[in-house]
């Protein structure tokens, strides 16, 4: 799937789930504006298979332990531990308010749970142009800075640029 195919999809599960989850509706009306998109573990690989999630989401939780949201650690615990999926989908959107993750299978199909963090596209591209000074600044030429996370920007859902 194309990643402008994976935005769509992703965000049509989310829209069939508003009546269940009606938090969802505050993601979905915020993407019209500018929001970086990215997909891991679109495929069968390493880091995805779901007792492994579920073994990291339950140390997550029992760290943290935060319930003041609809999008908990222990509702995507739930899900991880409900569906029949071996292998998971993590889709993430940074919008100008939040990060949200979506946890699906690989034909967006299912929504087994989402997350939804502080930091704010604003925070990321703000923190990979610092570290791309920084690098500049002590020479690093031959060091390459992870910015994958907000090189897929969307506008009004639509794929606009790759930077």
């Amino acid at each position: 799937m194309d990643l402008q195919t994976e935005f769509d999809k992703t965000v049509e599960l989310l829209e069939s789930n508003r009546k269940q989850i009606p938090q969802i509706n505050s993601l979905i009306d915020i993407l019209s504006q500018q929001i970086a998109f990215k997909t891991f573990w679109n495929r069968d690989s390493l880091g995805n298979d779901t007792r492994d999630l579920i073994t990291t989401y339950e140390l997550e939780e029992a760290i943290c332990n935060t319930s003041s949201s609809a999008f908990t650690i222990k509702k995507l615990l739930e899900g991880l531990k409900k569906t029949k999926q071996r292998k998971i989908s993590k889709n993430q959107f940074i919008t100008p308010i939040n990060t949200v993750f979506v946890f699906t299978d690989f034909e967006k199909t299912e929504l087994i749970g989402i997350l939804v963090s502080n930091n704010n596209l604003q925070d990321e591209m703000d923190k990979v142009h610092k570290l791309k000074e920084l690098v500049i600044n002590v020479g690093g030429d031959n060091v390459l800075v992870d910015d994958s996370n907000i090189k897929n920007i969307f506008f009004n859902r639509k794929l606009i640029s790759r930077y």
